[in-house]
């Protein structure tokens, strides 16, 4: 599949896991079991015509996996795991936490990363440093908490699924509302201006093109 996703998107250099220049943005879990978690969010989470995001879902949270992430990840900080699904195919903005994300793939997807290091005096981030790292169905990354993201990409005209593990109350409403770049609890937002945060007053702080994966040679979206 991943042979398919470089020929859809020639103008990118798209990483897998094994890749070494993945190291400057998280660490692979490869010993992690997370096959009942993956079993249980293809059941949980249907297909939709838009990206969601729910942050917990009791289900996956009580699960034997999800006790040994806590322990093996977290070191038993309390927390919540969610899911990120749908038909998402381009940048739209970048957050980051104070805390490493673990991400499971559910099914093939892309994560496009950056690094906040590359954030200039002016709070602003060029989307040209986009990375994009390509997923497997079943792996596993810890994603730091220097690491840019947002929602993963379909690679296909099929949903994409992505567990996401958290330390818990991430993504939370804020007691007091937004402020500046801090969006919600534990997650600092940049948006672009082309994407729906941005449109929500999320500051508008990612310059250049909204960087879009191509889940198809002609489906338009190589940004």
């Amino acid at each position: 599949m991943i042979e398919q996703v470089r020929r859809n998107n020639p103008d990118k250099q798209i990483m897998t896991t094994s890749d070494p220049g993945f190291g400057k943005f998280g660490a692979v879990h490869s010993d992690l079991p997370v096959s009942d978690l993956m079993h249980r969010s293809l059941q949980l989470f249907h297909q939709s015509e838009t990206t969601r995001y729910v942050t917990s879902e009791i289900e996956l949270e009580a699960t034997e996996e999800a006790f040994l992430i806590n322990q093996r990840i977290f070191g038993e900080l309390p927390i919540q795991i969610g899911c990120c699904w749908g038909v998402n195919s381009c940048l739209n903005g970048m957050e980051y936490h104070k805390s490493s994300e673990l991400v499971i793939a559910a099914t093939d997807l892309v994560l496009m990363l950056g690094r906040i290091q590359d954030i200039d005096h002016q709070g602003r981030w060029n989307s040209s440093l986009t990375e994009f790292l390509y997923m497997a169905a079943g792996e596993a990354v810890e994603l730091y908490a220097t690491t840019l993201h947002l929602a993963p990409c379909r690679i296909s005209q099929e949903q994409f699924i992505a567990l996401i593990i958290l330390p818990k109350g991430t993504n939370e409403p804020l007691a007091g509302g937004p402020a500046g770049t801090l969006w919600k609890q534990n997650k600092w937002m940049l948006a672009h201006r082309e994407g729906p945060a941005a449109g929500q007053g999320a500051p508008a702080l990612i310059t250049g093109e909204n960087r879009c994966l191509a889940w198809s040679v002609d489906s338009g979206n190589r940004a």
